[in-house]
């Protein structure tokens, strides 16, 4: 199960599926609260030309939600936005907080044509280093219609891009023995150290380290450590 949140200044709209609780909300330069995701987009559309993305605030709230979620939860963001990140110069503190919370964050550019234009490019170089590490494998620059297919459809598919890294067990995609898909340390963050089942994060070393169980036995039922 995924626990799901908004990232926007606005209230979420939340669709609670049988196994996977979903938030959504937008972020912008507004400051007040949005009750209906309808108002958002009707918002965005009158103002289009004068919106700004600003996600400081959002992010902030997200932590704070996160916090409250059930344990045993992956922890799961996902930013979209169409246009490059404003405050990307503020994120140190809610960014250190998400860590903090072990919440896996990934990024979506969005963009209108098949082609690349500086808009998505610098809207990229601005999102992709919000998201979690390695950010290659959390960021998407997609054309809009593609979003579905390419990424929302595949979230619970542990052969698509991100399921691959957010199912159960999905970590083993180079189909080694230990699971492990790169080098242990090379993790920086508890929640990616913790999803590879050849892994474990070390609470001394406060560092991701080799299960004790790689190589010799199943890890549900070691006794190495």
């Amino acid at each position: 199960q995924f626990s799901g949140v908004p990232i926007s200044g606005g209230t979420a709209i939340d669709k609670a599926a049988i196994k996977t609780p979903v938030g959504v909300g937008s972020f912008g330069s507004l400051t007040g609260k949005l009750s209906e995701l309808q108002a958002d987009i009707d918002y965005h559309e009158a103002n289009y030309l004068q919106a700004g993305t600003y996600i400081n605030q959002g992010l902030g709230w997200a932590g704070d939600m996160f916090r409250g979620s059930p344990v045993g939860r992956r922890r799961v963001l996902i930013i979209i936005t169409d246009g490059a990140i404003k405050d990307d110069d503020k994120l140190v503190s809610a960014r250190a907080t998400l860590n903090q919370e072990s919440v896996e964050v990934f990024g979506v550019v969005l963009r209108r044509q098949a082609t690349h234009t500086s808009v998505d490019t610098e809207a990229e170089a601005k999102l992709k280093p919000i998201t979690s590490d390695p950010h290659d494998d959390h960021f998407e620059n997609l054309m809009i219609d593609e979003l579905p297919s390419k990424v929302l459809n595949g979230l619970c598919d542990p052969n698509s891009k991100w399921g691959a890294l957010l199912m159960p067990g999905a970590a083993n995609k180079n189909n080694n023995q230990s699971g492990v898909h790169k080098p242990c340390p090379q993790y920086t963050e508890q929640v990616l150290c913790t999803a590879d089942p050849g892994c474990v994060y070390s609470s001394v070393g406060l560092e991701c380290v080799d299960s004790p169980c790689v190589g010799h036995c199943n890890e549900t039922v070691c006794t190495a450590d």
